[in-house]
């Protein structure tokens, strides 16, 4: 009799488990995991479902319920923060959020479903309305929050320009855009049109540089990135980094792109990469404030 009281409770920490792993699959077996939009909504029909599956809800117990259900989310969270680190916070709270919505919402659904069909199906088709338009709408812009931060310090450094040393100092007078990247990157490779694109939309203002500085690490040379990027990206002017400008810099993944203002101080760093975000319009938009800057 104790055994099948906790019954209930376990297979509800389960069936959230398995919602999870259910998203996370679909995510490394479709390359979903690079879009946060498919993220955020696979994880809304997965609880819905886990929801539906557990309810009805226990009256006076939906509550509970519905945090059991959604606690299989904290493993996508780990999962995302062992990837990508902490500084996208904002995008797992949302995650948890719309776990634990969206548990609630099947839980509703199935216990409406034997007296009010329509209101179940009412219910069904607002939960999926609700988390497009989240998917579409909000997710872009909580990308956009996260992935942006300030440097805390403003370090010199040099780069490697056309086979020359260029030290930091050389760069004042401009607004500079460092996308740093290496051909065995695959994110970078995906970024790297963004900002051949970006590129392009400066190439005539003369206060504006924009390097593909591709960082040697690993095995990666100054003659591999120079074909790569003659060979794909031919509109983008390139820099090697061996290391040491992006360690001061404080570049420590890639794909990265650093905003220098005119006075060579490093004031943006956007870390990732995600296809959800417009970071061709976003940096653009960074670029042309930091041009009416004095």
């Amino acid at each position: 009799m104790t055994l099948r009281r906790y019954l209930p409770p376990v297979f509800d920490l389960l069936a959230g488990l398995l919602a999870i792993v259910l998203v996370l699959a679909i995510c490394i077996g479709w390359h979903a995991g690079e879009d946060f939009r498919a993220i955020f909504a696979l994880t809304g029909a997965a609880f819905f479902l886990a929801g539906f599956a557990r309810g009805p809800e226990v009256p006076g117990r939906g509550v509970t319920k519905t945090l059991r259900l959604s606690a299989g989310g904290l493993l996508g969270i780990a999962a995302i923060v062992l990837n990508n680190g902490l500084h996208l916070y904002p995008i797992l709270i949302a995650l948890f959020l719309s776990g634990w919505i969206a548990s609630a919402a099947g839980l509703a659904c199935r216990a409406h479903l034997s007296a009010n069909p329509l209101r179940a199906a009412a219910l069904a088709l607002l939960c999926a309305l609700g988390f497009a338009a989240g998917s579409l709408a909000v997710v872009p812009r909580l990308v956009a929050f996260s992935t942006f931060e300030r440097p805390k310090s403003s370090p010199s450094f040099t780069l490697t320009v056309d086979g020359q040393p260029v030290p930091s100092s050389q760069l004042r007078g401009r607004v500079v855009v460092l996308a740093y990247w290496a051909t065995w990157c695959a994110e970078c490779r995906r970024e790297l049109p963004s900002i051949e694109s970006l590129a392009g939309q400066f190439r005539s203002n003369p206060q504006v540089a924009i390097y593909a500085v591709d960082l040697g690490w690993g095995s990666e040379t100054a003659e591999k990135g120079h074909q790569f990027l003659a060979r794909r990206y031919p509109g983008l002017s390139m820099a090697f980094d061996p290391g040491p400008a992006a360690e001061a810099l404080g570049v420590d993944a890639i794909p990265a792109v650093v905003v220098l203002g005119k006075d060579a101080r490093p004031r943006f760093i956007h870390r990732g990469f995600d296809r959800s975000e417009n970071l061709e319009q976003e940096l653009a938009r960074r670029i042309d404030a930091l041009l009416q800057e004095q």
